[in-house]
């Protein structure tokens, strides 16, 4: 994909609806279970919406879309 991809679709609604935060529900507590007490790497973590299921000291995320990046450390 190129860039102007990701200029044109930074919010990626097309991906996660709006008022859909988790679309892979039921995922969470199977990642979670996988695993374990661990240290967690994901790139492609978008606004970080995983990252509660992890101990936060254990959770590292990446993405290349820094808005999605910016609403990942704000907590959105």
């Amino acid at each position: 994909m190129s860039s102007e991809f990701w200029r044109n679709n930074h919010t990626l609604e097309h991906l996660t609806p709006v008022g859909e935060r988790f679309p892979e529900i039921g995922l969470a507590p199977s990642l979670r279970m996988a695993c374990g007490n661990g240290t967690v790497v994901e790139f492609g973590c978008g606004d970080g919406r995983l990252a509660e299921f992890f101990d936060p000291t254990k959770y590292y995320g990446w993405d290349i879309n820094p808005t999605a990046i910016d609403a990942a450390r704000q907590g959105q």
